[in-house]
């Protein structure tokens, strides 16, 4: 049985993506904003599961503030788009 994803779940899925597309597009820069909003959203996220899903999405965390760190911008993105979305829908 698959479960309902939730409102919130599903925005910060759509985020994530949006981030991603742009990343892919070398507009890093213009991201900045909506980066720290994701990493909020998901903040948000992380008090509303349970301590082993948040064991699970803490290295994903960890990859994608690194690949922010090597301003590595297309691995940021695949990070959003696949292992956190994947994630999301997994916990949803």
């Amino acid at each position: 049985m698959q479960k309902k994803m939730t409102g919130d779940n599903h925005e910060i899925i759509k985020h994530a993506q949006s981030i991603a597309n742009a990343l892919r597009l070398a507009k890093h820069i213009e991201m900045s904003d909506d980066i720290i909003k994701l990493i909020n959203q998901l903040s948000t996220l992380s008090t509303n599961i349970t301590q082993r899903k948040f064991t699970e999405l803490q290295p994903i965390l960890s990859d994608i503030l690194k690949t922010q760190e090597r301003q590595d911008w297309l691995s940021m993105a695949d990070y959003l788009d696949v292992e956190l979305t994947e994630f999301i829908q997994q916990i949803s």
